[in-house]
């Protein structure tokens, strides 16, 4: 029974994220080139979401048809989503700032490489002293050269 529900919990995700446009759009704020537009679209759709459902649930007040509590619902799920939109969105590109900066290397380091001042981290020397093997490790040419002249 369980498994039931998950699978069709899994198809019905899958058909609203493909079918249902406010779905595809917050997917595609998600993604490094939306990040800079998700405060901005968050900001006028999430209002503009909960103005709708204002004005639906007044003229469900004043004796309108009962069929329009389904969008008052509606709107308020998509007011929460994009509201979650805005809260998330500076989170998510702050860890894509963090992450680019871990995985390129820096401006610096880069200039000192060209210049040939850095060599590869973890250079070794290995000393065998009495049956007893000692590897020195050294990032930088200075301290390799300093290692090499004590082995």
């Amino acid at each position: 029974m369980f498994s039931l529900f998950w699978n069709f919990s899994a198809a019905l995700n899958g058909y609203m994220r493909f079918y249902m446009p406010t779905n595809r759009a917050v997917d595609w704020l998600r993604t490094p080139r939306g990040l800079k537009w998700a405060i901005p679209v968050a900001l006028v759709t999430a209002p503009t979401y909960l103005f709708a459902m204002s004005v639906c649930a007044t003229i469900i007040d004043r004796g309108g048809p009962g069929w329009l509590n389904v969008l008052v619902l509606l709107f308020a799920y998509h007011a929460i989503k994009f509201a979650c939109v805005a809260v998330v969105s500076p989170i998510l590109a702050v860890a894509s700032v963090l992450q680019r900066h871990r995985t390129e290397p820096s401006e610096v380091h880069a200039t000192l490489r060209r210049e040939g001042r850095v060599v590869e981290p973890s250079t070794e020397v290995r000393h065998q002293t009495q049956g007893v093997e000692a590897v020195l490790v050294a990032d930088h040419p200075e301290g390799l050269d300093r290692l090499q002249r004590l082995v």
